[in-house]
């Protein structure tokens, strides 16, 4: 983990002393084309007629209903509400956004496409931020 030195200088009783002070920086994480920090949430999915979250985008949510209602951002900065619903994964629960299709033909994109997504976690919203080719 990276670490800064910050050096603090002191006054006691006309002695300087010197203090060295050690932090951390602010923890990013990086996994493979993931990133997180505490606000954002970096994501991509092949476009296809549903949309299935990552966990941690569920978790950030704080999702642990059937049902929860999530703002969906298209490239032109339109935000849509949509239901996100719990769906069963095994034993494990996921959560994927109902109507999904709907977002997909409204922006003229194509199943395959590379879609790229930020999750912000104070407004839970998703935006989609890059439209790539398959």
């Amino acid at each position: 983990m990276k670490t800064r030195e910050d050096v603090v200088h002191c006054t006691l009783k006309d002695k300087k002393i010197k203090q060295v002070k050690k932090y951390s920086l602010p923890k990013k994480v990086q996994t493979g084309n993931v990133k997180t920090d505490s606000e954002f949430f970096d994501f991509n999915r092949k476009g296809e007629y549903r949309l299935r979250l990552p966990v941690e985008v569920a978790n950030r949510a704080a999702f642990k209903k059937k049902r929860h209602s999530l703002n969906v951002q298209n490239l032109e900065g339109e935000v849509v509400v949509y239901t996100a619903k719990i769906e069963k994964n095994g034993t494990a629960n996921r959560y994927s956004v109902e109507n999904w299709q709907k977002f997909m033909d409204d922006n003229k994109l194509i199943d395959g496409m590379m879609l790229d997504f930020i999750f912000v976690t104070s407004k839970n919203t998703i935006i989609l931020k890059n439209v790539r080719s398959g």
